[in-house]
């Protein structure tokens, strides 16, 4: 790989942590303001279209046409950097997981009616319980992304230090 494709990569490597770091703000700020976030699943979930597009350039930039390829030394910051996105990627996991079930409220006329049971169950509910549902669904959508960014931010990490062998070049007499 190039000085120049390199760099590059290590920009892209930099966006996936800007991304993440973005979305730990979003989930921090979820859970010390609660129901009173101004942010809704929606932008969250289009945060994670950054995300796969940084994964793809990524891949696109270190594709070449070698067959055999083998793991070049990690740096020490290489290798922060992979404990770093594995924890993210962990943690956002592990908070999805925890936030499944939440169904999304909906406002009909005056009323805030949470549906379940796909859409056979209508259960009316407070606005204080209405926007408490509402920021955890911001919460799976935070958490959706935060795991996109850390396995974009992972996958172009990997993929910069997986390369073709340097062929060394004997020396001429």
């Amino acid at each position: 790989m190039s000085a120049r494709r390199s760099l590059d990569v290590k920009w892209l490597i930099v966006a996936s942590l800007v991304g993440a770091t973005g979305c730990v703000v979003v989930l921090v700020l979820s859970l010390a303001l609660g129901p009173a976030l101004p942010i809704t699943v929606i932008p969250m979930l289009l945060a994670t279209a950054p995300a796969m597009v940084i994964l793809v350039v990524g891949v696109v930039m270190t594709a070449d046409d070698n067959h055999y390829r083998t793991f070049h030394r990690f740096s020490p910051t290489s290798k922060r950097l992979v404990l770093l996105f594995a924890v993210l990627a962990l943690l956002g996991l592990i908070a999805f997981l925890a936030g499944m079930g939440h169904t999304l409220p909906e406002r009909v006329g005056d009323e805030y009616v949470v549906v379940s049971n796909h859409g056979h169950d209508r259960t009316v509910v407070s606005e204080s319980d209405y926007l408490v549902a509402t920021a955890a669904i911001t919460r799976l959508g935070a958490d959706l992304a935060l795991i996109m960014y850390s396995v974009s931010g992972l996958a172009n990490l990997v993929r910069m230090h997986y390369r073709a062998p340097m062929t060394r070049e004997s020396p001429s007499s």
